[in-house]
């Protein structure tokens, strides 16, 4: 819902009659004479209507919330990421919030189920009465729902997924902000990656056959179309909760390829990654997506496909280890709330996601305006935004095209985060 500031202009008209006496006479008269007055009367003019806050504003508090998987397959990314956006939050709220209001976040378990997400939507936008979806999370849930949240005219900043429709460079409805890549683009990265990095000329690709695999499919495909002495030896996919991929592994196997990319979510990459263990396809380096970039993929992991996994490869666009201020006031937060194990890639994203949407209540505050929708869409858009863990977005005209810089990591599980970057950031143009 939008609101629109109107403005009444009331003009009030002073008609003057005089009686004469004596040969003068007025040089000009009304075209349609009143009968005369004792004097003059002004209607006053009307003072402008009052700018008003949005929905879930008040005096003391902003009011944001969101629905993820917080249980089931995925309560591994979803805990650590809603509790990445409570330990900003906390940090905003104990400095004394912003302007005079602490922000109040409501977090629903969908259980990454689409239905359950439209559900909770309806009741986040129309019950609740948010004043913003922050962190909206996974693709099936988020492609579920998204005209829904478009048609709402609510602002949604970050999305934890990165489906394609998120995406454009001129969006009419400028209520959706997202943060992370876009799919398809970082399939054209992994792509690009893979033949810069590796000097591959033969690539396999194994991918989970939904939406987010497509999207990323569709990229890898397009950016390897521009390599003219590139063979694609095997394409393979999978189906979303696959507990055996053997048929498609020794398909891969036998055609030997230099590099293998596997853009699916930790849920099909874990068995797939172990029946190339059991298949004893090991020592070809496997590159995977942003998602699978964390401690938490590691640790569950690696005891089962050690061998395999000594050879895997992510992209990712949070950097922990660049920024040590913000990474200590992060461990803060997170430790005061009792999430001190939890402190990788899934909760930092929670954490940009916690300061993106800050950003923009902060610039409102600054310019000395109202909170209400299109101030904050407007502060939101007026210059680049700083990823805490990252670079920068730029919101402007309409721009929403996500990270576009990425970088190449390694599996170390003697490294903290389990990861170390064996590239800086680049971006497509960067790997030409």
């Amino acid at each position: 819902m939008q609101f629109k500031k109107s403005l009444i202009i009331l003009l009030a008209f002073v008609l003057i009659m005089g009686m004469f006496t004596g040969c003068a006479k007025a040089a000009t008269e009304p075209t349609n004479p009143e009968p005369s007055k004792s004097g003059s009367e002004v209607t006053p003019t009307a003072e402008p209507a009052k700018e008003e806050v949005s929905q879930g504003v008040t005096d003391t508090e902003i009011l944001i919330g969101n629905s993820a998987a917080t249980s089931g397959a995925f309560a591994p990314i979803g805990l650590p990421f809603i509790h990445g956006i409570e330990a900003y939050l906390e940090s905003v709220n104990s400095a004394g919030g912003i302007d005079g209001r602490k922000i109040k976040f409501i977090h629903y378990d969908d259980e990454f189920d689409p239905a359950t997400t439209a559900q909770y939507l309806e009741k986040l936008l129309y019950e609740d009465k948010v004043f913003s979806i922050v962190g909206h999370f996974g693709s099936p849930c988020i492609a579920a729902t998204l005209m829904d949240l478009e048609d709402s005219g609510v602002p949604a900043v970050y999305f934890a997924g990165g489906v394609a429709d998120l995406y454009s460079t001129d969006d009419p409805d400028r209520t959706i902000y997202p943060v992370q890549p876009i799919y398809s683009y970082e399939g054209k990265i992994m792509s690009a990656y893979a033949i810069n990095y590796f000097k591959a000329k033969k690539v396999a690709i194994i991918y989970t056959n939904n939406e987010a695999g497509i999207n990323t499919y569709e990229g890898i495909k397009e950016q390897l179309a521009t390599y003219p002495d590139i063979t694609i030896v095997a394409e393979e996919s999978v189906s979303p909760g696959l507990t055996d991929a053997t048929a498609q592994v020794l398909k891969v196997k036998e055609a030997a390829p230099e590099v293998l990319i596997i853009p699916s979510l930790s849920a099909e990459l874990a068995p797939v990654l172990k029946t190339m263990e059991q298949q004893g396809l090991i020592g070809v380096p496997v590159v995977t997506t942003y998602s699978n970039v964390s401690s938490v993929f590691v640790d569950s992991n690696y005891n089962e496909a050690s061998n395999v996994m000594e050879n895997l490869y992510g992209l990712s666009w949070v950097d922990l280890e660049s920024n040590p201020k913000v990474w200590d006031e992060f461990v803060a937060n997170m430790t005061k709330l009792g999430y001190q194990d939890e402190l990788n890639a899934y909760s930092a994203t929670g954490w940009i996601a916690g300061s993106f949407f800050t950003e923009g209540v902060r610039r409102v505050a600054d310019n000395g305006q109202v909170l209400n929708f299109k101030n904050y869409m407007d502060a939101l858009e007026s210059a680049p935004i700083q990823n805490p863990f990252g670079g920068s977005i730029n919101f402007a005209d309409g721009m929403r095209t996500g990270t576009q810089q990425m970088v190449l990591s390694k599996v170390d599980v003697n490294s903290p985060s389990k990861w170390v970057s064996v590239t800086g950031f680049f971006g497509i143009d960067d790997l030409k």
